[in-house]
């Protein structure tokens, strides 16, 4: 059987944390790779060009780390959008685990403004979790 690679999430703060904890609490995806992007943060206030580059790092990034949720898979689903938060479809994509005590959590910080562990240590304390280290 074939190991499965995490799946990578990307937020522009730790905010993208609580996926994690639905992920984790819902059995899916027992091993995580985060990203806190606060390089690029605040989006909100960047043009359509800024965050289209955004966007491509964080699917190179993607696929670098995972295997589960990739451009092509995303543009199959979506043939006529060009990016679209796959949250609401995330559980469908993936596989559901099967012991839920083996979660794992890797995590990255971009930019200077928290460091990552910072991070870390939030997410112990908010996932419930030790298995929580930095990429």
């Amino acid at each position: 059987m074939k190991e499965q690679k995490p799946v990578f999430i990307a937020d522009t703060c730790i905010g993208g944390l609580s996926d994690v904890k639905s992920l984790w609490q819902a059995k899916f995806a027992a091993d995580v790779v985060f990203l806190a992007d606060y390089a690029v943060n605040p989006v909100g206030v960047k043009n359509d060009f800024a965050i289209a580059d955004v966007v491509d790092i964080r699917l190179q990034s993607a696929g670098e780390y995972s295997d589960t949720l990739v451009r092509s898979r995303l543009e199959a689903l979506y043939p006529r959008v060009l990016f679209l938060d796959p949250g609401a479809y995330c559980a469908g994509l993936l596989n559901r685990t099967s012991d839920s005590k083996d979660k794992r959590l890797s995590c990255g910080v971009t930019g200077d403004v928290i460091p990552v562990g910072s991070v870390i240590e939030f997410a112990k304390s908010y996932l419930g979790s030790d298995s929580i280290v930095s990429l």
